[in-house]
């Protein structure tokens, strides 16, 4: 968070006295993050919603690489896997690679061809997500210990409402108000819980994956609309795979 701070004021400063543009890429869901930390950028940054795939624009992908390799893809088995990928573009680009790898599509074919007929998608889905299970089972417990012990486990806390909402709440983004509601029901100290502790920890939760080497980022929270999102979408299908009953248990809570 710091570095991002002093980074959008050495922004302003390369704006003011150089003819420099730059093109800044970040993980963040949230458009002014920039202008958050410096309001001196306000009509000098514009964003790009680069995250923001439709079902069309992902369609897109496929026919561009279906003429690169002169091959199609069974149509159905696109729309599944489009259906299947929440939004995530390196999902549907992993699957369609993995379907080539399948049917020996390594290069350009000389002749044209149609795969992908007859795949089982969700499992396809699985296999790949179930690649990266190793990395979110480790997020979830290293953000879970948070900085280092404290009184109220706040890290630990926001893991157990990120695993306890329903999906479409937690695809959509957690609300700043669904934390203080939730942990305030089930932490020890319940409603005397002070909300800055709270407001603290999402604050710093990209921080903490940091220096936890959870890179990239799995959530993120934006201080402009105080909601905490899932920046990494394969997170999403990887965690409707697992039974959150047992993730939960492991929190200790």
């Amino acid at each position: 968070m710091q570095t991002q701070q002093d980074f959008s004021f050495s922004l302003k400063a390369y704006h003011e006295n150089s003819s420099i543009c730059f093109i800044v890429v970040g993980v963040w869901r949230d458009k002014n993050r920039l202008i958050y930390y410096n309001g001196d950028l306000t009509n000098r940054v514009a964003s790009v919603d680069a995250d923001a795939w439709t079902a069309d624009s992902m369609h897109e992908v496929v026919s561009a690489g279906e003429a690169l390799l002169n091959i199609s893809f069974y149509k159905d088995t696109v729309d599944q896997i489009i259906s299947g990928s929440a939004e995530s573009v390196s999902l549907l680009q992993e699957a369609c690679y993995k379907i080539c790898e399948d049917n020996g599509v390594v290069e350009t074919q000389s002749n044209y061809r149609e795969i992908g007929k007859n795949i089982d998608v969700p499992g396809l889905m699985r296999e790949i997500v179930n690649n990266q299970s190793g990395r979110y089972s480790a997020f979830i417990t290293n953000f879970s210990e948070g900085f280092q012990a404290t009184e109220y486990d706040m890290y630990r806390w926001i893991m157990f409402v990120v695993l306890s909402v329903d999906a479409n709440e937690l695809e959509s983004g957690i609300r700043r108000n669904s934390f203080s509601k939730l942990i305030k029901e089930k932490h020890p100290v319940g409603e005397k819980l002070n909300e800055g502790n709270i407001t603290q920890a999402l604050q710093s939760s990209a921080s903490l994956q940091v220096i936890k080497n959870i890179r990239p980022i799995i959530i993120d929270y934006d201080q402009t609309t105080r909601v905490l999102n899932v920046v990494d979408r394969s997170f999403l299908i990887w965690l409707s795979l697992q039974d959150r009953t047992e993730l939960l248990a492991e929190l200790d809570i």
